[in-house]
């Protein structure tokens, strides 16, 4: 039978810490004259999404809860559970999960999950840098479709939205 373990909470900072590297990195290669604005942009966006995994995650689980804010939280997780399970027993990781949507995000959670053990904390992690990320594609995307101080906006609001930020992490 599969037996997987929960991760620690150091496993999930030691992440995050990566993640951030590897996020500072992908900045650092872009070649534009606004790289300091967008480092900073980066930077502070994905420090409050890490922020708010963790305030989000000890307040659900402090109020008795289990971690997850949204019930399709939890159907991601656990089909991302299964899949993992299937991985680790050689299966091709086909869940049996009646999917009405692009099963995309469970297999990138099965994998996750296949490698690190079930741990949402981690794969929140990598929410928050994907969504900080593209706070810097838009301002690219944005530059070249408009004016300079029109891209900083567009940018920073995505970065700071509450919705936004509440989703990603």
């Amino acid at each position: 039978m599969f037996s997987y373990s929960q991760a620690t909470p150091l496993q999930s900072v030691l992440v995050a810490a990566f993640l951030l590297l590897l996020g500072i990195s992908l900045v650092a290669l872009l070649r534009t004259p606004d790289r300091k604005y967008l480092f900073g942009l980066f930077l502070s966006a994905f420090i409050v999404r890490v922020i708010f995994v963790y305030v989000i995650d000890y307040y659900l689980i402090s109020v008795g809860g289990d971690g997850f804010l949204f019930q399709d939280d939890r159907e991601y997780s656990n089909a991302g559970s299964h899949i993992a399970a299937s991985l680790l027993e050689g299966g091709e990781g086909y869940s049996l999960y009646s999917w009405h949507q692009n099963p995309g995000y469970f297999y990138f959670n099965g994998w996750l999950y296949s490698i690190l053990g079930v741990d949402t904390l981690s794969s929140r992690m990598i929410n928050a840098l994907l969504s900080s990320f593209t706070a810097v594609l838009i301002f690219m995307i944005s530059r070249i479709l408009f004016e300079d101080r029109v891209a900083k906006i567009a940018a920073f609001l995505y970065a700071f939205m509450p919705s936004v930020v509440l989703l990603s992490a």
